[in-house]
């Protein structure tokens, strides 16, 4: 699935097709490991924000992604010591933020 993504430009020279992206996260529920698969049309700074459900942040990162697809698991660790509940999952592309899902910890 891919989802509109609307942002101005960086560099003045991306297209509108070039703010592209789809996102998988599973398991959901999920236990010792969250996965996500990232894919992007053109090369992006993303950071992944997780907060429980009362807007807590618990986890943030943040990389450079090349165009095309790519795998990414949050830090086992954490995930790990999180307490049961429901959290969300924020992502940003070059700053904007372009979706949030809801995942569940059992």
């Amino acid at each position: 699935i891919y989802y509109p993504v609307v942002m101005p430009p960086d560099n003045g020279t991306d297209s509108i097709e070039d703010l592209y992206f789809s996102l998988d996260l599973y398991p959901n529920p999920f236990h010792t490991e969250l996965n996500l698969d990232i894919e992007v049309a053109a090369a992006a700074e993303i950071v992944i924000e997780l907060f429980d459900i009362t807007g807590r942040k618990h986890h943030q990162e943040s990389f450079r992604l090349e165009e095309g697809y790519s795998q990414h698991r949050l830090n086992a660790a954490m995930v790990q010591q999180l307490d049961k509940g429901i959290y969300l999952v924020r992502i940003l592309l070059n700053g904007s933020p372009v979706e949030t899902r809801r995942v569940v910890k059992k």
